[in-house]
């Protein structure tokens, strides 16, 4: 039985089945499952978006958000019953940031902005702020959101990724569209 036998069984015997696409090819290659049409070829209503979490990494590790832009807008047409499933993952390649429960996420009550404190694991006094802007426009957060959390006692900001100190304008501090800091003091 191939893989449309079964999806074509499965909308009989159990009508709740959701088939999902794990192929990591393009996009344009993996909408065909999504199928031609209403009747043609419509093997799965879901399918793994493998290149947008390959560009979400890019956009991540170079601070640039324009590759992942123009990924999503090319991003082939599909029939309104299917859609995209977007997710990130770590690979072994990744082991450098290492998971040692060291982290903690801070409430900033912006849906725009991610915030978390990781401490190193051998001096709990050793710690950096990560914060991530996920809007077209700049973000500014109250610092004194942040010192509740043990940030910027002494008013530096250091972006650990420039070397550069960041100002405190306003008591707030600005995070650029689509952006993202690695701060200490």
């Amino acid at each position: 039985m191939g893989c449309l036998e079964c999806t074509d069984c499965c909308q009989v015997t159990a009508p709740g089945v959701l088939f999902i696409a794990e192929a990591i090819i393009s996009p344009s290659k993996i909408a065909k499952y999504f199928g031609e049409d209403a009747i043609n070829a419509k093997e799965c209503k879901i399918a793994y978006n493998a290149t947008f979490m390959a560009l979400l990494w890019d956009a991540f590790a170079t601070k640039n958000a324009n590759l992942l832009n123009r990924g999503v807008k090319s991003l082939p047409e599909k029939l309104k019953r299917a859609t995209w499933l977007n997710y990130v993952r770590c690979h072994k390649e990744t082991i450098p940031f290492a998971d040692f429960d060291n982290r903690q996420l801070l409430t900033l009550k912006n849906p725009n902005l991610l915030a978390f404190s990781r401490t190193d694991p051998q001096s709990s006094r050793n710690k950096v702020l990560v914060i991530a802007n996920f809007n077209v426009e700049t973000q500014a957060p109250p610092i004194n959101k942040l010192k509740e959390s043990g940030f910027f006692i002494t008013n530096k900001i250091k972006n650990l990724c420039t070397g550069t100190y960041l100002p405190a304008e306003n008591d707030t501090l600005s995070i650029p569209p689509l952006s993202f800091y690695w701060l200490t003091e």
